[in-house]
């Protein structure tokens, strides 16, 4: 009865702590684990039968109680429970060399599991204090290191495939010799399918981080982008408001035959439109104006910049992909562009087409120096600040993801990204 209660309460934290699933309906619970003893004090069954049928029972019990699916439980058990043989080899071993108690001796089981819920209520205790703020550096650890942990397991495991085959040899057994055969190929089946599978989940795993990175940076993107175009239209709303004293103005002017004047009333009211002007880029689509909204602000003011053509369609590519994309190729051109000599005149055109096939994007920028522009990649040094070499790689990976084109040429000076990708298909509407 004791170890029932020690084991159901192990196991119910270690789920809780390590695969943070939550247990339901406390009344079938306690109603399982009445039902329990008085099953155990009436029955005349041997220890290993009682044991056999107190692991059943916790098993029922826990997927009847919890809300996570049952292969996860069977994780969760498998886990606590080969804590369980471990804490009863090692306090065994200790018992037998050194401390050579009977009353351990006869409740090993017990013992171990009170210490695996001794540990295992530290844990918890320091989880819920906040004490794990360490843990970050460990799960860094475990990540970065996950290849050699790896290796560690299966080396291990090969450790004890060869000590089994040698002891093999010892024991004149056929039905012996035949397990450990057995056990010796199933767990060299398991080496040759953990370690590409672990490989494969740590790869997904790094993808799918920097996905979230993109999806993060996006949505704190797409903020910044509607507070500019809030900024704007508050502008606008400032400025046509006085526009009816500037034409009053204007007409004053006029009317005196104050023509030098009128140009240089209308200039400063230009200045200012064409300021409120910059302060947002549209060309249609989400990502790209959030992106276009966001790098070219960080423009030097001697830059010239010219924006030409709509996105009037749907890209057939996936909003990640194509922030990579664009993240990329405007980030590298406008740290080019701020890294050249003052006196240099500096442009950025950036020219979009698209029909009901294709979307054609065309980037150039002024360079300063020549750049070592070869078939797969872009040469670049410390001193040479034209930094177009970076996040190429990545474009042209999404690009060539989603079967479209992409192409790099230096002319004259300058640095011209050309790039091609499918439109999504419209809709025709039908009527019925």
């Amino acid at each position: 009865m004791v170890l029932f209660i020690v084991e159901f309460f192990k196991y119910y934290l270690g789920i809780k702590i390590f695969f943070e699933i939550n247990l339901k309906n406390k009344i079938l619970i306690g109603g399982f684990l009445i039902g329990y003893i008085a099953f155990i004090s009436i029955c005349d069954w041997n220890t290993i039968e009682k044991r056999l049928l107190m692991y059943g029972v916790l098993m029922l019990l826990l997927m009847l109680v919890s809300e996570a699916k049952r292969i996860t439980l069977m994780a969760a058990f498998f886990v606590i429970t080969s804590l369980d043989e471990i804490a009863d080899g090692i306090l065994e071993g200790v018992n037998d060399y050194w401390i050579h108690s009977s009353l351990i001796r006869e409740n090993v089981a017990l013992t171990s599991s009170l210490i695996i819920l001794i540990i295992i209520v530290f844990v918890y205790i320091c989880k819920n204090l906040e004490w794990f703020g360490r843990k970050t550096r460990l799960y860094l650890w475990t990540k970065k290191h996950m290849e050699f942990l790896v290796i560690l397991v299966a080396l291990q495991l090969v450790f004890t495939i060869c000590s089994l085959n040698y002891v093999k040899t010892y024991i004149a057994n056929l039905k012996f010799n035949f397990f450990a055969t057995f056990l010796s190929v199933t767990a060299l089946l398991c080496i040759v399918f953990l370690i590409p599978f672990v490989l494969h989940m740590k790869n997904l795993n790094k993808r799918l981080e920097e996905v979230i990175a993109i999806e993060q940076r996006m949505k704190r993107l797409q903020k910044d982008y509607y507070e500019t175009l809030l900024s704007r239209d508050k502008d606008i709303q400032k400025y046509r408001h006085d526009l009816n004293g500037h034409l009053i103005c204007l007409f004053e002017l006029a009317k005196e035959d104050q023509a030098h004047q009128v140009l240089a009333y209308i200039e400063t009211l230009q200045e200012k439109l064409v300021s409120i002007q910059k302060k947002s880029y549209w060309i249609g689509n989400d990502i790209i104006d959030v992106l276009l909204n966001y790098y070219l602000p960080l423009l030097v003011e001697d830059v010239k910049i010219q924006i030409s053509g709509q996105c009037n369609h749907n890209i057939d590519i996936s909003q990640t992909d194509l922030c990579i994309i664009f993240f990329n190729l405007l980030q590298n051109a406008v740290e080019a562009l701020n890294n050249m000599e003052h006196e240099t005149t500096k442009y950025l055109q950036i020219l979009i087409n698209q029909d009901s096939a294709f979307f054609h994007c065309q980037i150039k920028n002024t360079i300063r120096n020549s750049i070592n522009l070869s078939k797969d990649s872009i040469g670049t040094t410390k001193k040479n600040k034209d930094i177009h070499g970076f996040g190429i790689e990545n474009v042209k990976e999404a690009v060539k993801k989603n079967n479209g084109l992409f192409t790099l040429e230096i002319q004259n000076g300058w640095f011209i990204c050309k790039l091609m990708l499918k439109t999504k298909p419209i809709k025709e509407k039908t009527d019925r």
